[in-house]
Parts: structure tokens; sequence; C-alpha cells
């Protein structure tokens, strides 16, 4: 009978392959359908791969003249970068290398997040449940888009990851482990320059990881950790500035404030109009020129802007500057960006496939394939009278992963601060080491939620966090599950009988 735990092991490891490959068939299957996805901002990422593979001129001149937001400093250069690579290599079939490379990153990345919770001590049916649920997310829509947010979350979750390993055999997080998360970000840094706000959430876990004690050892270690960790990201951003110094005569990373900066005062104006009461020239273009309070009049702000002679580095200034001064004076209002941007809709990431694949076919076909779920609902109160069969169908699935993501979703955004807490007062600081690195992914996705709410948020821009959130919730419906057969006096999941022999 020895070979039996064996054979359970074997057949564990093949459904595991099982999932990862099926998950690769449906990705396979929906590019050979619909092919890789353009989308709006795709035209910028390839104008800029134009302009690289043009000549060498774009490493001496930004374009700062050419129109109110020129590519070549709103966009970070890596995106652009691959796209052109991809375009020497694959020629007229480069969006499908693209594709290719941004599948093969994310099937890594899923690999990392299946080891994780592995490693978190999730059984391997609930490790395999997060995987496949993170590979049907809106990380499967962006894999087929020709957009930047596949591979940043990617980058993202290698980092994470390595700086969680260890925490299953109870090992700090090595200095080593802090500078190769720190190498990772700055890839992630050249897809989105958002990169060294973002990379503050991370610190939380860095300091969990290395503080296995309360000596003042601990601390120092975990200074220099996060010291190691920023310092790649922090030094080539510095690098980046330095470069565009040498190309426009400023420092800076892009002029993206031109436009999600902007965005978020339009937002807070259309709720308090003294927002743009100032007398500054951002003021009296904002005045003149706003009508909608929409993404729209984002264009006439800066062509006004520009007719009077400032360059899109200026405006990005003014932009940055009018954003910090708002928050002061004028925070009630501010907080309207926060409340716009945080919905019920946060709830519905952790496990929508159905959803996930509708998106991908309306993006690619640009229109919409699947019936709504609020026409749906509405039209179950009538017992779908009149409506076709696929309609209850529809209804039926898309209630059932609703029901799931906001149950993982509410377990960790409710559970995991009471998890650390029963932990911490049932077992210390250092026998709560698993439920510290929950707390730590806890604080970065919510940090993560809120850099990006106060300024614009999208769903997508949450794949980079989304996969420990799922790890997080499903750990606390495990722990919750184990309490109840605690109580009830059942034996434990990974309490088995007896094999007789």
């Amino acid at each position: 009978m020895g070979f039996w735990p064996l054979g359970i092991a074997l057949s564990r490891q093949r459904t595991v392959f099982g999932g990862f490959v099926l998950i690769a068939l449906l990705k396979v299957a929906l590019v050979w359908i619909y092919g890789p996805i353009l989308v709006p901002d795709t035209v910028g990422y390839v104008a800029v791969a134009d302009e690289m593979l043009k000549s060498n001129a774009w490493l001496n001149d930004a374009q700062l003249s050419l129109g109110p937001f020129p590519p070549l400093a709103v966009r970070m250069i890596g995106y652009p970068a691959i796209l052109a690579g991809a375009t020497q290599v694959g020629g007229p079939l480069w969006p499908y290398l693209t594709v290719a490379l941004q599948f093969a990153m994310t099937m890594a990345a899923l690999g990392a997040i299946y080891r994780l919770g592995i490693e978190l001590r999730l059984p391997w049916g609930l490790a395999l449940f997060a995987v496949v649920a993170f590979a049907t997310s809106d990380q499967l829509v962006t894999d087929q888009c020709i957009l930047t947010d596949s591979l940043n979350a990617d980058f993202v979750i290698f980092a994470v990851c390595i700086l969680a390993h260890g925490i299953g055999s109870d090992r700090p997080l090595s200095l080593w482990g802090a500078t190769a998360a720190g190498a990772l970000l700055v890839p992630a840094l050249l897809l989105r320059e958002a990169m060294p706000f973002l990379a503050t959430t991370m610190l939380p876990l860095v300091v969990v990881r290395c503080f296995r004690d309360a000596s003042g050892k601990a601390a120092i270690r975990a200074m220099l950790a996060c010291a190691l960790m920023l310092f790649p990201l922090l030094g080539t951003a510095e690098i980046y500035k330095a470069w565009n110094y040498h190309r426009t005569g400023e420092r800076f990373l892009t002029t993206s404030a031109q436009l999600t900066l902007v965005l978020a005062q339009i937002i807070a104006a259309k709720h308090d109009h003294q927002i743009f009461a100032g007398d500054t020239p951002f003021d009296q273009a904002a005045r003149r020129t706003v009508r909608n309070y929409d993404f729209e009049d984002i264009t006439p702000i800066n062509r006004e802007l520009i007719e009077q002679g400032y360059r899109p580095t200026e405006i990005a200034r003014m932009s940055q500057a009018h954003y910090f001064a708002a928050w002061r004076t004028r925070p009630l209002a501010m907080l309207h960006v926060l409340r716009d941007h945080t919905s019920e809709h946060a709830a519905k990431l952790a496990f929508h496939p159905l959803s996930a694949i509708c998106q991908l076919i309306e993006w690619a076909t640009t229109t919409q394939q699947c019936p709504d779920y609020r026409d749906l609902s509405r039209a179950a109160r009538s017992g779908f009278s009149g409506g076709s069969l696929g309609q209850p169908i529809f209804f039926l699935f898309e209630t059932c992963e609703l029901a799931v993501s906001i149950a993982v979703f509410s377990a960790f955004v409710l559970g995991a601060p009471l998890l650390w807490a029963s932990a911490w007062r049932r077992d210390g600081w250092q026998c709560a080491g698993r439920e510290s690195v929950i707390l730590a992914l806890w604080a970065m996705y919510i940090g993560w939620f809120v850099l990006y709410a106060i300024v614009n948020m999208e769903s997508r821009y949450m794949n980079p966090v989304l996969p420990f959130s799922i790890l997080g919730g499903l750990i606390v419906w495990q722990e919750l599950g184990r309490g109840v057969r605690v109580h009830r006096g059942w034996p434990h999941a990974d309490e088995r009988p007896a094999v007789p022999t």
C-alpha cells in the first residue's frame, strides 16, 4: 500500500497540469477566432514603435511639437520597444508575436501563483481554482490586447511572489530576493510610469517578510530590504528622467498628467465648479472649454493651453500642481473622484470567466455579443417571457460566478484583518507568519486600489494584485471551514484515516 500516496500525488499533478493545458487551449482558441485585439490606446504605442523603426531621431528628440499629446512623451518606451522588436522579427505577424509573448508570460505567472498558494498552505484544489479564476479574469482579455496591462501585471506578480517566497518554510526574505523583486519592477516601470508610487504598497510585505523577531537586527534587515527593492526602480526612473532632459530640456517620466490628472479634476468639477475657480492659465482654460465634465473635455483644455504657447511638459506640470492644490483646498470635491471610481464592480473581479469572455468578444468585434446582467435580472422577474432560451442560461451562469466572486472578495477584504488579529492573539507575532503575509497582501491591494481610484480607475488596472486577493479570500474561507470542523469535532481536511495494510 506504499504506492497509495504516490498515486494520489501523481493524480493531483495530472489534474493541475490538465488545468494549465485547458487554460492555454482556451487562450489559443480565442486568439484563433478573434485574433489580436487592437484598442484605442494601441494607436499611441504603435506610433512610437513606428518612430523607433523609422530612425534613431527618437533617442534625441521627444517631438513635443507633435500635437497636444506627443506619443514619444506621453508613453513609456517599454511597450513600443516590444512592438518594434516584434515587427522586426515577425513582420506583418507582429500582433500575433506580441500576444504570444503575453500568453507565455501569463502562463509563467499562473505557475508562480499556484506555487504561492501551495506555500500558503492552500489545498491544491483551491490553489488551482485561484489560478483558473485569475486566468479567466480581465487578464484573459488584456492578454489578447495590444496593451501594456498584461505584461505589467505579470512582472508585478513575479515580484510579489518572490517577496512572499519562503513563508511556507518560515524563512525570512533574503536580500537577494528583495533585489530580484526590485529588478522585476524595472520592466514594469518601463511599461507603466505609475510604478514608483504603486511599489510603495508592497513595502508592508517586505517588512513582514523580514521581521521574524523583534530584534534591532531584524529592523535593519527590513530597512535594507526595502531599499534594495526600491533602488532599481527609483534608479531607473531617475535615468529615464535624465534621458528625457537630454531630449527636451526638462526632467520627467511622461506627460500622462495631461490626461489622467486633468480627468480627475474634471470629475471633481462636475460636483464642485469651484475646482476651476482660480486665476491660473489652467483654471481659465478649463472654464472656457469644459462642457460635458467627462473624458471628451481633456483635449480641449490641452489644445487651449497649447495655443497659448505652453508645451505638453508644462501642461503636465500645471495639471499636477493644480491636482494637489485641489486636494488641499477642495478635499470634499476631490473625494468625489474616489467615490466615482469606487463601486460594487470591484467585488465582481475575483471570478467572472463568462463575463470576461463576453468582454473579450465585445472588444474584438466592437459589438455587445452577450446580454447585460441588469437586463437579465429584469427579464428574470418576468420569468423570461418573450425572451430567448439563452437568457435563463446566461442568467444562471452569471449569477453563480457573481456569487462566488463576491464571496471570495468579501472574505479577503473583511476577513484578512480579522484572520491576522485572531492568529496574533492566539499565537503571537512569530507564529502568525502566514496571516501576516495575508494582511500585507491586503494592505497592498487596498493601497493599489486607492492610488488608482483617486486618479483614474479601470478594472484592468487591478490585474497585478487581483490574484493575491483571490488567494487571500480562499485562505479566509479555508480557516472558516477549519473552525467549523473543530467546533463540531470533525477531522481536519488533512487528517486522513489510516489506510489498512
